[in-house]
């Protein structure tokens, strides 16, 4: 009898409460539209790659209950850019979204990584590695629309991230000026 006067059956007119929004978070994999991944990797001369291996692994983390040293794994990427990359493509061939060679683009960034230091063409071979990054993204992001339709799909630029960039190019136009000089004296 105390129970039944305590439950108050629902206002039918009452509006129903609100679901909540689904979140970046909520995705498989760290969501970044394809130009912001572009544009922030070369602007941050390869920090955001940095941050966005890290982003990934976190969410692999999280998502598998396992402990993984996430920023070892971000610091140290050439050695488990593979790994993550055979995850997207595992993903993305369960949801079909495409289909992703992750030992071909993983060689692909180990090398782009690794040899930009010793060519005169460093910095453009150091852009280049963010070639693989956008293969393996398209396929995650495919992944997450698949996985969590409504996900914010990240494609505007913070404060932080506007900053980064004012900081790359003022660096860039540095290193232009002193190459310049140099080649001058």
């Amino acid at each position: 009898q105390l129970l039944h006067r305590q439950m108050k059956p629902s206002d039918p007119s009452a509006p129903a409460p609100a679901a909540a929004a689904p979140s970046a978070a909520s995705a498989p994999f760290f969501a970044v539209s394809l130009p912001k991944l572009a544009i922030m990797s070369i602007f941050s001369f390869g920090l955001y790659q940095v941050y966005w291996f890290y982003r990934n692994w976190q969410l692999i983390e999280k998502r598998e209950g396992r402990d993984f040293a996430l920023m070892a794994r971000a610091l140290f990427s050439v050695f488990f850019c593979y790994r993550l990359f055979a995850r997207v493509a595992t993903a993305g061939a369960a949801a079909g979204a495409g289909h992703l060679r992750a030992g071909m683009l993983a060689a692909i960034y180990v090398v782009t990584s690794v040899f930009w230091l010793a060519s005169d063409w460093g910095l453009i071979i150091a852009n280049l590695g963010v070639l693989p990054l956008l293969a393996v993204q398209r396929v995650a992001n495919r992944v997450n629309a698949n996985q969590a339709p409504g996900h914010d799909p990240n494609r505007r630029y913070s404060v932080w991230n506007v900053a980064i960039m004012v900081l790359g190019l003022l660096v860039q136009a540095a290193s232009v000026a002193y190459w310049k000089w140099a080649l001058s004296v």
